[in-house]
């Protein structure tokens, strides 16, 4: 069922994929050397699972200055059919204009991270791991930032609340999330034209090998300081009659369905002229009630 749930474990055999993918760390690295306000450090982070993680870090000038305590990170959490490297462009812009530190993983898997898939709280490990290195060279976590998108907001969001109830809280920026994967693999499943029964089967293998990823619940017990989420706008706004859809995560069961937060201000629309907003860049997003792009809110909240 792993593959089902991070099917980007299937990228590494995708010939023209890891292509692009180099092609794609190249640029990136060629775009940093020539900022001087930037740094790019690679590594594998060995995990106390097992686990090796492909790891990137993106040091900003104003942070070098600084004991570790006082250094601030962002942990950057890709979706479920991607790679860290497809984050790189948005990292880049969000590193210079938080003045942050930021750090993107692989989760195991994928790319060229390895280790064992065996439930949910195996890929939780895998942000956990990241976090523990941060605090390990001496971060403070009340400066570290957990921010993610669709799966990665999911996982992003379990690990800041086992850190609340360990009394360490981290903060979240939720984009674009599920409120439960396994209701969502089973609309899927529906909407694609299968019968009941098989939709059903599908949610409870999930649910059967732990990996049902209940996400509302405890974005919920999260306090409100120390969260924030964006869901995309399903319906066309007024006076305006184009409305382009998440695509990936239907209505019923995004975060903002569930959670008590149903405020509009979490809200942002896509600006393609048609298909899908769901894997959009935050930048290309714009904000339902104040004008702001979803990068910008994403940015207030880091800094915050």
């Amino acid at each position: 069922m792993s593959q089902v749930v991070l099917p980007a474990q299937k990228l590494s055999t995708d010939e023209n994929f890891l292509q692009d993918t180099v092609t794609q760390e190249e640029y990136f690295a060629i775009k940093v050397a020539n900022n001087d306000l930037l740094e790019q450090e690679l590594h594998t982070l060995e995990c106390f699972d097992g686990a090796s993680l492909e790891t990137m870090e993106l040091t900003h000038k104003e942070q070098l200055d600084k004991a570790k305590s006082e250094q601030q990170y962002v942990i950057y959490l890709c979706g479920n059919g991607m790679c860290m490297q497809d984050l790189y462009e948005e990292i880049y812009k969000l590193s210079l204009s938080t003045q942050r530190n930021f750090v993107a993983f692989n989760l195991k898997n994928v790319i060229r991270s390895r280790g064992t898939i065996h439930h949910e709280l195996d890929l939780i490990n895998d942000v956990i791991s990241q976090i523990e290195r941060l605090r390990d060279q001496g971060v403070d976590p009340k400066n570290i930032c957990l921010v993610g998108h669709s799966f990665g907001a999911a996982f992003a969001t379990l690990t800041s609340y086992i850190y609340l109830k360990e009394g360490t809280p981290i903060k979240i920026f939720n984009g674009r999330s599920f409120s439960n994967f396994a209701s969502m693999a089973y609309l899927h499943e529906k909407n694609s034209g299968s019968s009941e029964l098989k939709a059903q089967l599908k949610k409870r293998l999930l649910l059967f090998s732990n990996f049902e990823i209940e996400v509302a619940k405890y974005y919920d017990l999260i306090p409100d300081e120390y969260k924030d989420y964006i869901t995309i706008e399903e319906l066309p706004i007024e006076g305006d009659k184009k409305s382009v859809p998440d695509g990936i995560i239907p209505p019923e069961v995004s975060l903002r369905h569930e959670i008590q937060d149903k405020a509009s201000t979490h809200l942002v629309r896509s600006t393609n002229m048609f298909g899908m907003g769901h894997n959009d860049p935050l930048y290309t997003l714009e904000c339902h009630d104040d004008g702001q792009t979803a990068d910008e809110r994403c940015r207030a909240f880091i800094l915050k």
